[in-house]
């Protein structure tokens, strides 16, 4: 019976004594190690990740979409203004994207046109109608490119 009495102590026991800067409970258990803190990542950043994950699909560019709502936040709705930014699966932000694809059309356009036009002077004399066709043609695909955007 010693002998059982022994080995019941001794899986009793714990296999170490604690170390002496850590208190131990009544049955000389350790306390478990206290938690540790991680820190964790802002909100704005996992919600941006969200917006940029929602555009990319649609082909938008990660710092286009980044710059848009950043510039949303910042001048209309303030810095708490992600609800807004939220609703109806970031209907804002679409349409400010929409409204920054227009506007690098329109430069697109503008800086077609004006090449064009100094060599439209240039080739005057020789009648070039082909030229007005062709000009018709690259700003009708263009503003079909903007309409396209815009219905999506």
């Amino acid at each position: 019976q010693s002998s059982k009495a022994e080995a019941l102590a001794r899986r009793r026991r714990p296999p170490f004594p604690p170390p002496p800067h850590e208190p131990s409970d009544a049955r000389g258990l350790r306390p478990p190690p206290p938690a540790m803190s991680r820190r964790r990542p802002r909100g704005g950043t996992q919600r941006m990740d969200a917006a940029i994950d929602h555009f990319a699909i649609m082909g938008y560019r990660k710092a286009d979409v980044r710059s848009v709502v950043n510039r949303l936040l910042r001048d209309v709705y303030g810095r708490d203004g992600w609800p807004f930014l939220e609703d109806s699966c970031y209907s804002v932000v679409q349409d400010a994207l929409f409204e920054m694809q227009e506007e690098q059309d329109k430069l697109q356009l503008q800086a077609v046109q004006q090449p064009q036009e100094e060599d439209g002077d240039a080739d005057a004399d020789d009648g070039g109608g082909d030229d007005d066709d062709e000009e018709e043609a690259q700003v009708s695909s263009l503003l079909c490119l903007s309409m396209s955007h815009i219905l999506m």
